[in-house]
C-alpha cells in the first residue's frame, strides 16, 4: 500500500471513528443490557430490544456517514482525477494527535496543552521519548535500541513543516507555548 493511499485510508478511518464515538455518546441503551436480550424498565421486562435498536443504529450510521464524508470524497476524487496534491487535515480525537507512523512501529504524536518548548513525542514499544520541533534534538527519554534515532532524524528533516502545522492546529487558546512560525520561532 502506498503512503498516499495509507494516509487517505487512515483519514477515512478517523472520520468513521469520530462518527461512531458521537453515536455512542448519544446512545441511551447500555450495550451490556443489549447482549442479555431483555431490560427491566420500572419493573417491566422489555424483551427483544436488541432486534429493534441494532438495525436503528445501523441505519442512522449508514445515512449520516455519507453526509459527513462527501466533502472529503470530493477532495479525494479531484486529487485522483486531476493529480492535485492535497493536504489532509485530520480531525482531533482524544488527548493526543497521531502525526505519522514510521515503519509501522514508530508512532509520532503531538499532545494538547503541552509545556514549553514545542516538542513531539515518539513512542516505540511503550517507550516514550520527546524531541524538540525546532531543532529535532532529544529532550527527554531514552530508547533502549539506538537504531531508531537515525530513522527519527531522517523523518524529522523531511517532515518538519508538517510537525509545525500540526503543533499550530492542536494548540488551545490557553496554551503557554502558542504557535510556531514556519521558521521555527515561537
Amino acid at each position: 500500500m502506498t503512503r498516499k493511499s495509507r494516509i487517505k485510508l487512515e483519514y477515512l478511518l478517523d472520520s468513521l471513528r469520530l462518527l461512531l464515538a458521537e453515536e455512542e455518546d448519544e446512545e441511551v441503551v447500555d450495550i451490556n443490557l443489549l447482549n442479555s436480550g431483555d431490560i427491566e424498565v420500572k419493573g417491566y421486562k422489555r424483551v427483544c430490544v436488541m432486534i429493534i435498536t441494532i438495525p436503528f443504529i445501523f441505519v442512522m450510521v449508514l445515512f449520516q456517514l455519507p453526509f459527513l464524508l462527501i466533502s472529503n470524497l470530493v477532495i479525494l476524487i479531484k486529487a485522483i482525477i486531476y493529480g492535485i496534491p492535497i493536504q489532509i487535515v485530520y480531525p482531533i480525537i482524544g488527548a493526543a494527535k497521531e502525526v505519522d507512523r514510521v515503519d509501522n512501529n514508530i508512532k509520532i504524536e503531538i499532545r494538547h496543552k503541552e509545556h514549553p518548548p514545542p516538542h513531539f513525542h515518539v513512542i516505540i514499544d511503550n517507550e516514550d521519548c520527546s524531541f524538540d520541533i525546532i531543532t529535532g534534538s532529544r529532550l527527554k527519554g531514552i530508547f533502549t535500541q539506538k537504531k531508531y534515532y537515525k530513522r527519527i532524524d531522517r523523518w524529522f528533516i523531511k517532515n518538519r513543516k508538517i510537525l509545525i502545522r500540526f503543533w499550530n492546529e492542536t494548540r488551545p487558546s490557553d496554551c503557554p507555548v502558542g504557535h510556531i512560525s514556519d521558521y521555527g520561532k515561537y
